[in-house]
């Protein structure tokens, strides 16, 4: 039986990407969190009979390219925090011409193979890139997502952004990891497949900063 209607959850006209239930105002029923793709990220809070009402001032602020998300209490006050990991509204073959995102096209400095030395992206797909340098290896040309957002819950359905967060997640020798950022490889025209930015998380150092 479909109750999406009397629900109050038909989102109807949305691009959704991604969705959770999780009890963000502590009242003991479980709420609904939705992502889009292009359109606002909504928090629908319950009323504990099965019906929910959008809320429009839960601090969540409108998608930059939302592809899911998570929930736990990281400062440790008892409710549930929300990390949003971004994908991206529009990638690079969007945008431009595939014949114009090779690397003699995007790159200043020719692609030599054995040589180490830096390379410089020319616009406008340096606000689209990121060279990789890599210990071991070549150097990739690789494309950039939107930052990932962390939100601090209030307790009360309502959500603080978080805006330090390369202070907020640091290695276990407290440097920046640069969390919050989503790369692509480009493997061959005109796919391109998605990678995380693994580095590691130190969780005592996260809640520390709480």
């Amino acid at each position: 039986m479909d109750f999406t209607d009397s629900a109050g959850v038909v989102h109807e006209g949305v691009f959704t990407t991604g969705v959770t239930f999780a009890d963000v105002d502590g009242d003991g029923d479980p709420d609904l969190l939705e992502t889009s793709m292009t359109q606002d990220n909504v928090l629908y809070i319950n009323d504990g009979n099965g019906h929910f009402t959008p809320k429009p001032d839960s601090g969540i602020e409108e998608s930059k390219g939302a592809h899911t998300m998570a929930l736990a209490d990281i400062d440790g006050d008892g409710d549930l925090d929300l990390y949003i990991a971004n994908y991206k509204e529009r990638s690079v073959l969007d945008l431009f011409d595939v014949g114009d995102l090779s690397w003699e096209k995007t790159v200043k400095e020719e692609f030599e193979k054995d040589v180490d030395k830096q390379y410089t992206l020319l616009p406008p797909y340096d606000e689209h890139y990121e060279i990789i340098y890599k210990e071991q290896g070549i150097p990739e040309r690789r494309e950039a997502g939107k930052q990932d957002e962390l939100y601090l819950n209030n307790g009360d359905g309502t959500f603080e952004k978080v805006t330090d967060l390369d202070q907020r997640f640091l290695d276990p020798k407290g440097e920046s990891t640069g969390t919050g950022s989503r790369l692509w490889a480009h493997r061959q025209v005109p796919r391109y497949q998605p990678r995380w930015a693994a580095r590691p998380l130190c969780l005592q150092r996260l809640l520390d900063k709480g």
